[in-house]
Protein backbone atom coordinates (compact mmCIF):
# COMPACT_ATOMS: atom_id res chain seq x y z
CA UNK A 1 0.00 0.00 0.00
CA UNK A 2 3.00 2.48 0.59
CA UNK A 3 4.32 2.02 -2.58
CA UNK A 4 1.05 3.21 -4.29
CA UNK A 5 1.08 6.37 -2.39
CA UNK A 6 2.00 10.00 -3.92
CA UNK A 7 2.19 13.58 -2.77
CA UNK A 8 -0.87 14.79 -3.93
CA UNK A 9 1.15 17.62 -5.76
CA UNK A 10 2.89 15.43 -8.11
CA UNK A 11 -0.64 14.24 -9.08
CA UNK A 12 -1.85 17.56 -9.86
CA UNK A 13 1.40 19.36 -11.67
CA UNK A 14 -0.66 19.41 -14.74
CA UNK A 15 -2.79 22.16 -13.21
CA UNK A 16 -0.71 24.75 -13.33
CA UNK A 17 -0.28 24.51 -17.30
CA UNK A 18 -3.90 24.47 -17.32
CA UNK A 19 -4.60 27.56 -15.32
CA UNK A 20 -1.60 29.78 -17.05
CA UNK A 21 -2.96 28.33 -20.86
CA UNK A 22 -6.75 29.21 -20.11
CA UNK A 23 -5.78 32.24 -18.28
CA UNK A 24 -4.28 33.70 -21.53
CA UNK A 25 -7.06 32.19 -23.42
CA UNK A 26 -9.44 33.63 -21.01
CA UNK A 27 -6.88 37.20 -21.04
CA UNK A 28 -7.25 36.66 -17.15
CA UNK A 29 -4.41 36.95 -14.96
CA UNK A 30 -4.80 33.60 -12.33
CA UNK A 31 -2.34 32.72 -9.76
CA UNK A 32 -2.83 28.89 -8.74
CA UNK A 33 -1.23 27.48 -5.21
CA UNK A 34 -1.17 23.90 -4.10
CA UNK A 35 -0.81 23.94 -0.03
CA UNK A 36 -1.03 20.30 1.34
CA UNK A 37 1.22 19.51 -1.48
CA UNK A 38 2.70 16.90 0.56
CA UNK A 39 -0.35 15.00 1.71
CA UNK A 40 0.30 11.49 0.32
CA UNK A 41 -3.38 9.74 -1.79
CA UNK A 42 -3.16 6.38 -3.72
CA UNK A 43 -2.13 6.78 -6.88
CA UNK A 44 -5.42 5.42 -8.77
CA UNK A 45 -7.39 7.81 -6.27
CA UNK A 46 -5.17 10.70 -7.63
CA UNK A 47 -5.62 9.43 -11.33
CA UNK A 48 -9.43 9.14 -10.70
CA UNK A 49 -9.50 12.77 -9.59
CA UNK A 50 -7.38 14.42 -12.57
CA UNK A 51 -10.66 14.84 -14.84
CA UNK A 52 -12.90 16.14 -12.03
CA UNK A 53 -10.38 18.73 -10.80
CA UNK A 54 -9.43 19.84 -14.20
CA UNK A 55 -13.21 20.37 -14.45
CA UNK A 56 -13.41 22.48 -11.35
CA UNK A 57 -10.60 24.62 -12.08
CA UNK A 58 -11.62 25.75 -15.68
CA UNK A 59 -14.91 26.78 -14.54
CA UNK A 60 -12.80 28.98 -11.82
CA UNK A 61 -11.32 30.55 -14.53
CA UNK A 62 -14.26 30.69 -16.87
CA UNK A 63 -17.10 31.44 -14.95
CA UNK A 64 -15.89 32.50 -11.12
CA UNK A 65 -12.66 34.71 -11.88
CA UNK A 66 -13.75 38.10 -13.27
CA UNK A 67 -11.78 39.89 -16.29
CA UNK A 68 -9.01 42.34 -14.81
CA UNK A 69 -11.06 45.61 -14.83
CA UNK A 70 -13.55 44.52 -13.07
CA UNK A 71 -11.71 42.99 -10.52
CA UNK A 72 -10.43 46.13 -9.99
CA UNK A 73 -13.92 48.14 -10.36
CA UNK A 74 -14.69 45.78 -7.46
CA UNK A 75 -11.73 46.47 -5.51
CA UNK A 76 -10.03 43.27 -5.71
CA UNK A 77 -6.23 42.35 -7.19
CA UNK A 78 -5.93 42.33 -11.01
CA UNK A 79 -4.82 38.87 -10.47
CA UNK A 80 -7.34 36.16 -9.72
CA UNK A 81 -6.43 33.19 -7.30
CA UNK A 82 -6.73 29.57 -7.41
CA UNK A 83 -6.03 27.48 -4.16
CA UNK A 84 -6.07 23.43 -4.45
CA UNK A 85 -5.39 22.41 -0.30
CA UNK A 86 -5.30 19.01 0.59
CA UNK A 87 -5.21 17.76 3.98
CA UNK A 88 -5.85 14.92 6.28
CA UNK A 89 -8.88 14.87 9.03
CA UNK A 90 -8.98 11.64 10.45
CA UNK A 91 -8.60 8.78 8.32
CA UNK A 92 -9.69 10.77 5.38
CA UNK A 93 -8.09 13.15 3.06
CA UNK A 94 -10.05 16.41 1.91
CA UNK A 95 -9.17 18.11 -1.12
CA UNK A 96 -10.76 22.02 -1.74
CA UNK A 97 -10.93 24.30 -4.79
CA UNK A 98 -11.24 27.52 -3.60
CA UNK A 99 -11.23 30.86 -5.93
CA UNK A 100 -11.55 34.69 -5.04
CA UNK A 101 -13.88 35.14 -7.73
CA UNK A 102 -17.44 36.35 -7.87
CA UNK A 103 -19.13 33.16 -6.36
CA UNK A 104 -22.55 31.94 -6.85
CA UNK A 105 -25.17 33.56 -8.29
CA UNK A 106 -27.87 32.12 -6.17
CA UNK A 107 -30.81 33.56 -8.36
Amino acid sequence: MMIRMVPVEDGFTSMHRLVRDLSKELQKDVKLTITGGDTELDKTIIDTLKDPMLHLIRNCIDHGIEQPQERAALGKPEKGSITINAEHTGSHVIISVIDDGRGLDRD
